[in-house]
């Protein structure tokens, strides 16, 4: 019976009117959602806002403002801050020209290898369809 129903299906055409979505792999549209730090004790840290993803208007830059403050611990005298005020940004990699659609967290934890971390940050992001 479900070979028939199977069957019928694939006979009969006239009632899809849309477009196929390719919801495996392909070329893709990327954003991130959030950004936090994974252990908030570590003394590199980030607090960076990221303006929300409109799927009308897919071509738009993201725009990321806040700031990330790098601290290593070789000397007292060596910090370093990076601020993005209404910075935009082009999550396109040339490399990659195909991605696998879905909701993805990338954790990324640094620092010395002889001593303990000196942060971890983490970002929800988002692979998208990228449309015609």
């Amino acid at each position: 019976m479900s070979f028939l129903l199977v069957l019928l299906a694939i006979m009969v055409k006239q009632g899809t009117l849309g477009k196929a979505i390719n919801t495996l792999i392909g070329p893709y549209i990327a954003y991130g959602d959030r950004f936090f730090m994974c252990e908030p004790n570590l003394p590199s840290k980030w607090y960076i806002r990221a303006s929300h993803f409109n799927p009308q208007k897919p071509k738009e830059l993201q725009v990321l403002t806040g700031n990330a403050t790098f601290a290593i611990p070789y000397d007292d005298g060596c910090w370093g801050v990076y601020e993005a005020n209404n910075t935009p940004v082009d999550w396109t990699f040339p490399n990659v020209p195909v991605m696998p659609y879905g909701h993805y967290r990338l954790r990324a934890l640094f620092g010395n290898k002889s001593e303990m971390a000196n942060g971890c940050w983490a970002v929800h992001c988002y692979v998208i369809p990228k449309p015609e």
